[in-house]
């Protein structure tokens, strides 16, 4: 099966470039969109030299971590400078100019490693992309530009999610590590624009579940003496798919990482609480899946 999801993405994401340039609409293309693209463009280009030479996963944290620590260095809109948290019982506001650098690259790497490890299962990383920037779309006050080019992602994403589930192809670590940096780049965007009024725990509710599997795999890895970066089937979707169809797999995963969100926009309850009730079913579903081995 060939890996040439991210090759399908990258080239549709040139397309759309060089279409917006020569129309010079600036509803389809802005300076933060071609930033957005240049990033997504240098992890996909690790990402295919890691389908052919197979680098070791700490070599592509460092690369990515290098390359974003310059890339940040000049581009305020990915810096987060305060941290917004809001609850029925409080709110809190705290400035994070000094440490707003060191904020972002652990956020951006701690969302894109998690996404880079959910790719496991046909059709998951793909849906739950999809799924995630229709709810950006939905529920987000963003910018014309980057509406239509989430919109954009989302039709490229249908296509090659549709191929993936027929195993046509597959994402392969270029469309993983492409998509995986694209995700985050959007969301400490659209956070540090402030046009909409979510804060910090609706933001986590979105990409909770692929990170608390990947920070219980990581402990759990250390705890046996193995890498912590290490590859194996004990992904929660891997224990979902041993249990269940691919259907009732993608259903009861985009269920867990999204209906909590869609709960607090749409019935404005208490994000905190929702997001801790998250985070107790995941661990609860966890445990009632029997482990897969290696």
């Amino acid at each position: 099966i060939p890996l040439v999801g991210g090759l399908l993405l990258i080239v549709s994401i040139f397309v759309y470039f060089i279409l917006s340039f020569i129309l010079s609409e600036y509803q389809f293309l802005n300076k933060k969109i071609s930033i957005l693209i240049i990033g997504g463009l240098f992890a996909f280009l690790i990402g295919v030299v890691d389908d052919f030479l197979h680098i070791k996963a700490e070599k592509k944290i460092i690369a990515v971590s290098i390359f974003n620590i310059i890339f940040f260095q000049k581009l305020g809109f990915f810096q987060v400078e305060t941290l917004l948290f809001e609850s029925n019982y409080f709110f809190l506001q705290i400035s994070s100019v000094s440490l707003s650098l060191i904020i972002s690259i652990i956020a951006f790497l701690i969302c894109h490693y998690a996404l880079v490890i959910l790719d496991g299962v046909n059709g998951i990383f793909g849906v739950y992309a999809i799924s995630l920037f229709t709810t950006i779309l939905l529920f987000f006050e963003i910018s014309y530009a980057l509406e239509n080019f989430i919109f954009y992602l989302i039709i490229i994403l249908l296509f090659i999610t549709f191929l993936n589930l027929r195993n046509n192809l597959f994402f392969g670590n270029s469309g993983s590590l492409m998509l995986s940096a694209l995700i985050p780049y959007i969301l400490l965007s659209i956070y540090n624009e402030r046009n909409n009024q979510i804060f910090l725990f609706s933001y986590i509710s979105l990409i909770i579940v692929p990170v608390l599997d990947m920070i219980r795999l990581f402990f759990l890895r250390l705890f046996e003496k193995r890498s912590p970066f290490s590859k194996d089937l004990n992904h929660i979707h891997h224990k979902l798919l041993k249990k269940f169809t691919l259907k009732w797999t993608l259903f009861i995963y985009l269920s867990l990482s999204f209906i909590p969100f869609l709960v607090i926009e749409i019935f404005y309850l208490d994000p905190l609480i929702i997001l801790i009730l998250q985070i107790i079913f995941f661990f609860t579903l966890n445990k009632a899946l029997k482990t897969q081995k290696n």
